[in-house]
């Protein structure tokens, strides 16, 4: 982060920077994020003009602190299973619209989608996240695929 503010303060355009958190709410909750030295709630805060994004993952919705959970553009919603989760994730946008789906249904695969460009919360089907799927987009890349293990490349 410190290097992406070096650049971001230069004046030039820092590359952009996609960070993964499982069990954010360990990372984000309302007592950790009055901790301003704490570099995750500092990229919490800060990430955006940085030209860093940040993907979160968390079943507990209401552990997240509320500036963060505000803060948040994208959402993919698959399943809560309790009622104060869901609660707390209507609180945004029109999830309360979702609210019964997303607790009593587990439709393998499928999620609510909430982008930023995008003004409509819409259910979403994901396709499984396998080898030909990233060979696919390997091949779109111009990548040789991955190969299966022990499997040698003919070149």
């Amino acid at each position: 982060m410190q290097k992406q503010t070096e650049v971001f303060t230069s004046g030039d355009a820092p590359p952009q920077i996609q960070v993964v958190i499982e069990e954010a709410h360990n990372l984000f909750s309302s007592a950790k994020y009055k901790d301003d030295l704490d570099v995750w709630v500092r990229l919490a805060k800060e990430a955006s003009k940085l030209k860093i994004g940040m993907i979160y993952a968390t079943q507990e919705v209401t552990g997240v602190a509320h500036q963060v959970l505000a803060n948040t553009k994208n959402w993919v919603v698959a399943h809560l299973n309790n009622t104060r989760e869901v609660n707390e994730l209507a609180r945004f946008y029109d999830f309360k619209a979702f609210s019964d789906s997303i607790i009593s249904h587990e439709d393998k695969g499928y999620v609510r989608l909430k982008t930023m460009s995008s003004p409509f919360i819409i259910p979403v089907h994901i396709d499984k996240y396998g080898r030909a799927l990233v060979n696919e987009g390997r091949a779109a890349a111009g990548d040789p695929p991955l190969l299966e293990e022990g499997e040698h490349s003919a070149v």
